[in-house]
């Protein structure tokens, strides 16, 4: 008898997404956040760091409010430097454990920390190889990983270009970092080729380093596929290796509006998990107008 393991992965929202409406939806209060995660069916936040405008107070206040309603913040979207040269080790050790310390005080269990190529004062000592850049990135990110094991956080570097989406370097890293607090946000949408984004990610998951997916997406077609991003491929390796229940992090980050791109990036990850799991799921694509839209949540969000 053969059982069939069913997927669990879950959806949740990276209020990046809404980055140009979030100020304009709370203007009033939450009810307009709310309303859209219910229409998204969603429960687990990203929360972007300009959401809060880098204010604990604020940061405070948004968790209290989501927590009343039964919305749970996963990870904060902090951008702390943790790739540098040597100058700056300690005051990027800082930057990261006071990251840390900003998710103890708060209850959340992740940050999330996107290096690209390093941030170098002055600008003119950057690494000279892959491996100073594997050196320099360790010199910083191995005393933070070891203060988040302290405090029960989970350090996550988000596949942002050059270094950090770089499956060599990738590699290099998590060989030396063994720890189930710090690991790699897999960014489908980071990547200067297809070549490095899959062997990125079998890089992530040959070596147990992926804490979860920005869902990136850019434009869709038709029929509601991202027209360069391969999103069945990715959720189908993730399900054959074990990643049954990661959590699929929607950033849109194309021209339509935040809430129009974060719909239809719902709809595709809802239609690349039923695939995974041999079910089928037809992908709405005809939505209303977003400015329509809008206009109804923010005239009485409980009404839309």
């Amino acid at each position: 008898m053969f059982l069939i393991m069913l997927i669990k992965m879950e959806i949740a929202l990276n209020t990046y997404s809404l980055r140009k409406e979030w100020f304009i939806l709370t203007s009033m209060g939450m009810d307009p956040i709310y309303e859209i995660l219910e229409m998204l069916d969603i429960k687990e936040i990203e929360l972007y760091d300009g959401s809060y405008q880098k204010d604990p107070e604020k940061l405070n206040d948004i968790k209290k409010k989501l927590e009343e309603k039964g919305y749970h913040i996963f990870s904060l979207g902090e951008h702390p430097h943790l790739l540098t040269n040597p100058e700056n080790f300690e005051s990027a050790i800082k930057e990261g454990k006071e990251c840390i310390d900003l998710c103890t005080e708060h209850g959340v269990k992740n940050f999330r920390v996107a290096i690209g190529g390093g941030k170098y004062e002055p600008e003119d000592k950057k690494p000279e190889s892959l491996d100073q850049a594997v050196e320099w990135g360790l010199k910083v990110m191995k005393p933070v990983t070891e203060y988040a094991e302290e405090k029960g956080i989970t350090l996550c570097l988000e596949t942002h270009h050059n270094y950090s989406s770089n499956p060599e370097w990738q590699s290099k890293i998590l060989e030396e970092i063994q720890s189930d607090n710090f690991g790699f946000i897999f960014d489908i949408g980071n990547y200067e080729n297809d070549t490095l984004r899959w062997d990125s990610l079998e890089v992530l998951i040959e070596k147990n380093g992926l804490k979860y997916m920005h869902a990136k997406a850019y434009k869709f077609d038709e029929k509601g596929f991202e027209t360069t991003l391969d999103y069945p491929r990715a959720i189908k390796m993730m399900k054959e290796n074990g990643y049954d229940d990661i959590k699929l992090s929607i950033e849109w980050e194309g021209n339509l509006g935040g809430l129009l791109g974060a719909l239809k990036t719902n709809e595709l990850l809802k239609y690349s998990i039923a695939e995974a799991n041999g079910e089928v799921y037809t992908m709405k694509t005809n939505f209303p107008n977003e400015d329509e839209m809008m206009d109804e949540i923010l005239a009485d969000p409980d009404e839309y």
